[in-house]
């Protein structure tokens, strides 16, 4: 059973993980249409995008800094207002895409009602018996 305890020891993050635990009720293939049907296979390469970005984002942070020490000891004041304002945007777009992908698991997208209805109820039931077929993360092995 997967509790808010629990659920960061699951492996996430790739579609063929979600195929292997739906193996047991619906052939690969299907499970794989359907999943790109629905939009999971662009959101998971969107979220390593993501990722890539928020690295990007980083290095050109660094630049930033190397060009306000560079305009510091120059004494060009114009350049190291823009450097610093620049610096200072990057780190906060870095920040908030930083706390997208680091955002907990246990929770549904605002706009699926079902979804958050269906946790709420998850949550409420956990630990009392209720349980989605175990994967392997979740067997008597792993305790």
């Amino acid at each position: 059973m997967v509790t808010k305890r629990t659920i960061a020891q699951c492996k996430q993050n790739r579609v063929s993980l979600i195929v292997d635990d739906l193996a047991y009720y619906v052939e690969k293939d299907v499970a794989y249409e359907i999943l790109l049907r629905r939009g999971a296979f662009k959101w998971f390469a969107c979220r390593r995008d993501l990722i890539r970005l928020k690295d990007a984002l980083r290095w050109w942070a660094k630049q930033e800094q190397f060009v306000i020490r560079c305009a510091k000891a120059e004494g060009d004041r114009y350049q190291l207002a823009r450097a610093r304002g620049a610096l200072a945007m990057l780190e906060m777009v870095r920040r908030r895409i930083n706390a997208i992908c680091k955002s907990p698991r246990w929770r549904a997208q605002d706009n699926d009602r079902r979804a958050q209805k269906w946790l709420g109820e998850y949550e409420e039931t956990a630990g009392q018996g209720y349980s989605l077929a175990p994967t392997i993360e979740e067997g008597p092995w792993n305790n």
